[in-house]
């Protein structure tokens, strides 16, 4: 596969709609956000909420 050839990802991104792209960009920047708040948690030595 040569480096210009897109990879699997990469051609699903390509057929979302800019609506798909946007709502996935929207969950992906709350999942991050949800992970660094419960790492800081976790270094404050809070307990974490229940799963």
């Amino acid at each position: 596969m040569s480096p210009a050839s897109p990879t699997r990802a990469g051609r699903a991104w390509a057929g979302l709609n800019e609506r798909q792209r946007v709502y996935l960009r929207v969950i992906y920047d709350r999942d991050r956000a949800a992970e660094a708040d419960l790492r800081r948690d976790r270094a404050q030595r809070r307990t974490p909420p229940p799963a």
